[in-house]
């Protein structure tokens, strides 16, 4: 799996939710780890954003922890090899 890594100079002024499928929760915990390394707030929010009342919330976590959301970043993908990809 992989979970989406900001880059530091998004990370520096930022507070940083991750939202990510339950199975991704190993490398959600890791990227934490390097936002929080780089002295920011992050928050885990494992949620399948198929599911609209679980964004709703998300968005009603992220408000009750930072008071707004300034900018959202949805960069939900599916990964899947080829057999013909080495």
């Amino acid at each position: 799996m992989y979970v989406f890594q900001p880059s530091k100079t998004f990370v520096a002024n930022s507070q940083v939710a991750i939202v990510y499928l339950p199975e991704e929760q190993v490398d959600a915990e890791k990227t934490k780890q390097l936002i929080n390394a780089a002295g920011r707030e992050c928050i885990l929010c494992p949620q399948d954003i198929r599911d609209e009342q679980g964004c709703n919330r998300v968005i009603e976590q992220c408000v009750q922890a930072w008071g707004r959301i300034d900018i959202l970043v949805n960069n939900a993908s599916v990964m899947v090899r080829h057999p013909s990809c080495r």
